[in-house]
């Protein structure tokens, strides 16, 4: 059995609501409050203020599950735009050196200086790439097949000299690039030295 007190409660909450003008409704407005209400408005009230709640709690979870994965979206964004960049750079090493040594081989007085600024036209081509005077590091070295002597007629590898059949002589382009990471990665080190060789043969 109910007590008083929830039963006179109840018995305001079913009472006919009291006639009102049309500046009124049977709605609790700012500064005023109706003396009754019938169990028709207090269902509607009752609705409105659980699909509030609803609504509310459903946007509380959104917001905590994006800040769960925001940060693995972040690094995962992060991480495939640093090993794009690595990728593109270690091509643009490799093509550097081969435009290098094949420019320097189809030269008839080839030296170091044009041997470098063929490889640095070469990787400039690639976007996103910032070249610096000491960084790419380029060498140029002529030498046999062995690699070691020099060519016949020089007195150093430094010097093209003559190719023949007999004993030809190969333009060797050496090509280096530190590339480095957008952020620092736990575990992996921040820089990467890109080493790529290339030889022509001289004719």
């Amino acid at each position: 059995m109910l007590s008083q007190k929830a039963a006179s409660f109840w018995a305001r909450l079913t009472l006919t609501p009291r006639k009102c003008d049309a500046e009124q409704d049977h709605f609790p407005t700012r500064g005023r409050m109706p003396a009754t209400y019938s169990s028709a408005s207090v269902g509607e009230v009752f609705k409105l203020r659980t699909a509030g709640r609803w609504v509310a709690s459903e946007v509380g979870q959104s917001m905590v599950e994006l800040a769960l994965a925001l940060p693995l979206l972040v690094f995962g964004l992060l991480g495939g735009t640093d090993m794009a960049r690595a990728y593109a750079v270690q091509l643009a090493v490799q093509n550097g050196a081969r435009a290098a040594a094949e420019g320097t081989a189809l030269d008839a007085d080839p030296t170091s200086v044009e041997a470098e600024a063929h490889a640095r036209q070469e990787m400039e081509r690639t976007p996103g790439l910032t070249l610096t005077l000491t960084n790419p590091t380029i060498t140029l070295v002529f030498a046999q097949a062995n690699g070691t002597t020099p060519c016949v007629g020089a007195l150093d590898t430094s010097k093209a000299g003559l190719s023949t059949i007999a004993t030809p002589c190969y333009a060797r382009v050496r090509v280096r690039y530190a590339f480095s990471t957008l952020i620092p990665w736990p575990g992996v080190p921040q820089t990467f030295n890109f080493d790529r060789s290339t030889r022509f043969r001289r004719y």
